[in-house]
């Protein structure tokens, strides 16, 4: 670029720069004087601008720090955790085996359910335990020790109330081939249909488990055969107080399948005895009215003063109330009988 040239550039710039300040300056030469200010400043702290009053901000005096006084805290502590505690349990469960329905009290052996020997256990002679007041015509008999103390309270009670004590054991435990020959011989002289009647087939007798006995008379020490007549019917009406029953009762046999036999009674312990009794029911007849009730709906009566439930079960694991008494016996057919004794008086 030529000097000349530079010289005639500048003034244009300035020119520019003239203008612009023109233009910017306009509205100040029209503004109307009676307008108010763009900006008033303030000449004291009560000003008000544009009808606003502005007052002044007191943030007070800063007070001296205190320190809090001594176990003085800002949040109130938690309360101590209390860990959960399950409640206190109401029952106790009872861990059954399989084998086990085929043992106890209340077993069911007649024609049609065999004792299982593989259970047979608890035999004592009983002339090791008899009251005075028990005869045997053998000192070799043998019965389940559950059942001793019974038997012997049973007769000191017929002593008591007739004064006679001549009644006795006459047959007791027989084992498989003791109940063959005695079948065997029945079959020799009354023929195979009539034995039947009053001898069970081998397997299938109650005297297998030692809970069954036969009684008898004695008389000048001789045992004659108990008729269950006169004062002896006393047991009749009285055995099931001890636990006991009239196994084959009179124009039963359509059930039992066993012949009318006064002398034989056999042990199926409190209060079952006493309901089989007061029902009328031969023993099949019990295990299939109690079969009727389970936990969720048992059976229940009131005897000497105590309330006993009972139920059927067929489960494995059994669920008893805690602090209360109880016996579970198989019934040897399918399941188990549980006996569970709730107020007493």
């Amino acid at each position: 670029m030529s000097r000349n040239q530079k010289r005639n550039g500048l003034p244009k710039a300035v020119l520019l720069l003239v203008i612009l300040f023109a233009i910017a300056s306009i509205p100040l030469m029209f503004r109307n004087e009676t307008m108010a200010p763009l900006f008033t400043p303030r000449e004291n702290n009560n000003d008000t601008v544009n009808g606003v009053s502005y007052e002044p901000v007191s943030h007070g005096s800063a007070e001296p720090y205190e320190p809090p006084p001594e176990g003085y805290y800002p949040y109130q502590p938690y309360e101590p955790y209390e860990p959960y505690e399950p409640p206190e349990p109401t029952h106790v469960t009872i861990y059954m085996d399989e084998s086990d329905a085929f043992q106890g009290s209340l077993i069911l052996i007649n024609h049609d359910n065999a004792f299982d020997f593989a259970h047979l256990s608890g035999l004592v002679p009983v002339v090791d335990y008899r009251s005075d007041n028990l005869r045997l015509s053998h000192a070799y008999h043998m019965l389940h020790y559950s059942i001793i103390d019974p038997l012997n309270a049973m007769v000191d009670a017929f002593r008591e109330a007739t004064g006679l004590n001549n009644v006795g054991v006459i047959s007791a435990f027989r084992d498989y081939e003791r109940q063959r020959e005695i079948m065997e011989d029945f079959i020799e002289r009354m023929g195979r249909d009539e034995a039947f009647l009053w001898v069970a087939i081998p397997g299938f007798s109650e005297h297998h488990a030692g809970l069954a006995f036969d009684l008898g008379i004695f008389i000048d020490g001789v045992p004659h055969t108990f008729h269950g007549l006169y004062e002896y019917s006393w047991f009749n009406e009285n055995a099931h107080y001890f636990g006991f029953i009239l196994r084959y009762p009179e124009n039963r046999t359509d059930v039992t399948g066993v012949a009318f036999e006064p002398w034989h009674f056999r042990y199926v312990g409190r209060p079952h005895a006493y309901i089989i009794w007061s029902n009328g029911f031969v023993f099949e007849e019990y295990i299939d009215f109690i079969r009727m009730y389970d936990q969720n709906f048992s059976y229940t009566r009131y005897f000497e003063g105590v309330l006993y439930e009972i139920f059927f079960t067929d489960e494995l694991q059994i669920d008893i109330p805690i602090d209360n008494d109880f016996y579970i016996s198989g019934n040897n057919v399918d399941g188990f009988i549980v006996t569970i004794i709730h107020i007493e008086y």
